[in-house]
């Protein structure tokens, strides 16, 4: 074999032992990488169950155990329940087919109502104390019991005349009062009435005069001349605006129509916000306001706005959203202030369509 052959075939055997030491490195490099991982892994198991371990001899350990304790009821625990009752607008009918079957309204739907009202108020009430105790409660009335006839529509929407409204809305609001007397288990019961716009007389708005024209202030005078409950307080103001003292909170009471407000963006909160805090604030200052007039529940930091019992009407349907008739209780504690706004649903419920 001539000497270039030789060193040929030498190269080649070099080459074939040096790729075989790679094969062999690399092998052993993968061999390496996984027992590192199994090492890693057996690690990680060692160090669990070290860790549970270390916990079994924990909970090995005799302690005492814990245990959430039955706090008795604070002493000088006091609270005392505010219902709104307004926008009741006994005598106007609402027809299912105006108002896309959403609502419906005349004077049997009414009656029905306000007697759910006075049991739910009640049964609410009762919830309530298992809380803390609630020995008192006050009515705020705040108008618009009845429609009357100051827009012509009015008068081919409503059944009763003013003076037959007087008569019913006597009725219906003494069997309330009685049946709170009776079943709600109060001590004491204020009766707070303001007067609403549609119960005036003229077609025109009065306003230091706004008492002398209003039927509802006069049935008021009558109802609180012939109270005959031994604990039922009446408070009926001439002016707009009534003031209530709960537990040295001022509360200001009244119907809610001075602020004007026609549906506009943002909703009634800003225009009422700017009243309160503008406005009504600046001469007298108060911790809540509560009102009724716009139909619509709402519970902020400033006011208590009310629902209704007419519920959804075309008028409404042309500016507000959809609410079902209900009315609100708040409740007051003597240390926090207004604890809860309590929606009180008048109709029985229907199915939630979403």
């Amino acid at each position: 074999m001539s000497k270039k052959k030789k060193e040929a075939v030498s190269k080649i055997l070099d080459a074939r032992k040096s790729i075989s030491i790679e094969s062999k490195m690399r092998a052993s490099e993968e061999a390496n990488k996984s027992l590192k991982k199994k090492y890693d892994v057996a690690i990680k198991v060692i160090n669990e169950l070290e860790h549970m371990r270390e916990i079994a001899e924990v909970l090995d350990i005799p302690r005492k155990k814990k245990k959430f304790r039955v706090k008795a009821r604070r002493k000088g625990a006091e609270g005392l329940a505010i219902l709104q009752v307004s926008d009741v607008h006994g005598g106007e009918i609402v027809e299912p087919e105006t108002v896309n079957f959403l609502n419906e309204y005349n004077v049997e739907i009414a009656e029905r109502r306000m007697q759910a009202l006075a049991r739910n108020v009640v049964k609410m009430c009762n919830m309530w104390r298992e809380l803390s105790p609630l020995d008192d409660l006050a009515i705020f009335d705040e108008g618009d019991a009845w429609s009357g006839d100051i827009h012509e529509e009015l008068k081919l929407t409503t059944v009763f005349t003013p003076t037959e409204s007087v008569v019913w809305y006597h009725d219906i609001f003494d069997a309330l009062v009685y049946y709170l007397v009776k079943n709600g288990g109060f001590k004491r019961i204020h009766i707070l009435k303001k007067y609403g716009n549609h119960t005036r007389r003229q077609k025109e708005v009065f306003h230091a005069a706004a008492y002398r024209t209003n039927d509802e202030y006069m049935l008021a005078k009558m109802m609180e001349k012939h109270n005959s409950y031994d604990n039922v307080t009446w408070q009926i103001d001439t002016g707009y605006f009534s003031w209530y003292d709960c537990y040295g909170l001022p509360i200001r009471s009244h119907h809610g129509n001075a602020v004007g407000y026609r549906g506009g963006i943002g909703g009634k909160v800003i225009p009422i916000k700017r009243a309160i805090t503008s406005k009504w604030n600046k001469g007298k200052k108060a911790y809540l306001d509560m009102f009724g007039h716009f139909h619509e529940l709402e519970w902020t930091s400033d006011y208590v706005s009310n629902g209704s019992v007419i519920g959804y009407s075309a008028y409404s349907q042309e500016k507000f959203p959809y609410e079902p008739p209900r009315q609100v209780l708040s409740i007051m504690d003597k240390r926090r202030g207004i604890v809860a706004a309590l929606p009180i649903f008048l109709d029985e419920p229907k199915e939630i369509d979403l």
